[in-house]
């Protein structure tokens, strides 16, 4: 009876060391639109993942030049180059690439409005995984499996 207890709470342990080193250390999140914004931090809280919030693709490129040591990017596929600025439709695949650049091995997650099939489509050739599209329509749910 001990061994069975033994051999579950070792694998329990397990279980949730793997868990905790799956889980991003440090996210860097770029969302341009405010109320996703609260959503993603307050989920992002909820689920103890320390992460940097910035609102533009200039913002999350300062972030990534000053060797902020982030481990996972999650942004959307649109974003105003800067704060107020005009809105690129798919700023986000040039924001990943760019970041990839000073940051080679950053797993990046995008969250979008497109179906999955067509924004993989889109997805431009010097960008390799690892890269994750969620659903903007599903987010709460994507977002809790993305970061698990």
């Amino acid at each position: 009876q001990k061994e069975v207890e033994s051999f579950s709470i070792k694998r329990a342990t397990k279980h949730n060391r793997r868990q905790e080193q799956m889980k991003p250390k440090r996210m860097l999140v770029v969302v341009g639109n405010l109320s996703e914004a609260e959503f993603i931090t307050d989920e992002l809280r909820r689920q103890g993942v320390d992460h940097l919030l910035v609102t533009s693709a200039g913002s999350a490129l300062d972030m990534a030049q000053f060797h902020e040591h982030f481990d996972t990017l999650l942004t959307g596929l649109s974003l105003p180059e800067r704060s107020g600025g005009h809105v690129d439709p798919f700023a986000g695949f040039q924001l990943a690439l760019k970041i990839r650049q000073e940051i080679p091995d950053i797993k990046v997650v995008f969250t979008t409005k497109l179906d999955i099939s067509t924004a993989r489509g889109l997805l431009p050739t010097g960008l390799h995984p690892p890269v994750r599209f969620l659903p903007k329509q599903s987010l709460p749910r994507d977002l809790r499996r993305a970061i698990r």
